[in-house]
């Protein structure tokens, strides 16, 4: 149980770093216009990692 816990917790983590750090990486490299896509894509990927 306590695994299950700790999977999730690192899911929930690793999707909030990537939210946070998503905008600041795609201004840096001038793709604002891609952002929506890109977080869309990503939680797409993590998801059917899952």
């Amino acid at each position: 149980m306590s695994a299950l816990l700790l999977a999730v917790l690192l899911a929930a983590l690793d999707r909030t770093i990537v939210s946070t750090a998503l905008p600041r990486t795609a201004r840096e490299l001038n793709g604002s216009d891609d952002i929506a896509r890109v977080g869309a894509a990503y939680l797409l990927a993590s998801t059917a990692a899952a």
